[in-house]
């Protein structure tokens, strides 16, 4: 019993030490992503600057699981319970994000779409969210959120009629363009690629016309086994901190119960409270 009481007792540690390293360091580089980028406060906003959202989600789980280490080491049934809890409610409002995700994915997407198109609107002024966009569509080989067209709603990118216009006027980012393996980035390559007399055919040719949103919703679409298998790993993680909570929360009941068994103390009548009781030993 000893024997597998350890063992619960430090897998559980482990399980929660990393992902508290995890959390910390995810804080870590979000403040530092925040904070190389000061010149640019005016311009972010919380709800789209990647910085932002990694310390977020980085100071909820270094918490949840610094309660969760801290719980095993002492064997502290009430923080391995909050812990506990806490990871089941985050487990179920996946699976329930999941299910409502594909039940009303017309809404879903329309959301995204917004989102995406905020961030367009920021870019290039959030260097982070900046890479973040080249990214994504240097990997997806698409362009915009429906449509290289969505780059309109970028000053430096809009299509203008009077003078004075920018160098990028009617343009689209050079993480839109065809890049061959080993070729040089040519980063005025999407010049006057969204021009009114130049038509989306002509246009494909050098650069991306899909909108990231379409190439996202037909990869989930041709790829429903892999993306399935995705989700189950993120949750066996999950999945498996819950049961070595759990069994470690019964262990530790089980051990106390047959201490006071053993010690007698269920059948030993209470004795009246003397000096020694109420003030300690003296």
């Amino acid at each position: 019993m000893a024997d597998k009481s350890r063992i619960l007792k430090w897998m559980l540690f482990a399980f929660t030490v990393v992902f508290w390293t995890i959390g910390g360091l995810m804080m870590g580089v979000g403040f530092y992503s925040v904070t190389q980028k000061n010149e640019y406060t005016e311009f972010t906003s919380t709800s789209t600057d990647p910085g932002a959202l990694i310390v977020a989600v980085g100071f909820i789980i270094f918490f949840v699981s610094f309660a969760g280490t801290i719980g095993a080491l002492r064997e502290n049934t009430t923080l391995l319970r909050v812990y506990e809890v806490f990871i089941f409610i985050v487990v179920i409002l996946q699976f329930i994000g999941g299910i409502l995700g594909f039940a009303f994915w017309p809404e879903v997407r329309e959301s995204l779409d917004t989102q995406v198109k905020k961030m367009i609107t920021k870019y290039p002024y959030d260097v982070d969210l900046k890479n973040a966009i080249d990214l994504v569509q240097e990997r997806l080989e698409c362009c915009g959120s429906s449509n290289y067209h969505d780059w309109n709603l970028n000053r430096y990118y809009r299509c203008y009629v009077n003078d004075p216009k920018p160098i990028q006027h009617c343009s689209v980012p050079f993480s839109c363009c065809h890049i061959k393996e080993k070729q040089r980035i040519n980063y005025q390559c999407g010049y006057q690629m969204r021009s009114p007399g130049r038509h989306r055919l002509d246009a494909n040719n050098y650069i991306y016309t899909r909108g990231c949103l379409d190439v996202l919703e037909n990869y989930f679409k041709d790829n429903l086994v892999l993306v399935g298998a995705v989700a189950i790993a993120f949750l066996l993680p999950e999945v498996l901190g819950i049961v070595l909570t759990h069994m470690f929360i019964n262990d530790i009941k089980d051990r106390i119960e047959k201490m006071y068994e053993v010690d007698g103390f269920e059948n030993r009548a209470p004795r009246p409270a003397g000096p020694s009781q109420a003030t300690g030993y003296l």
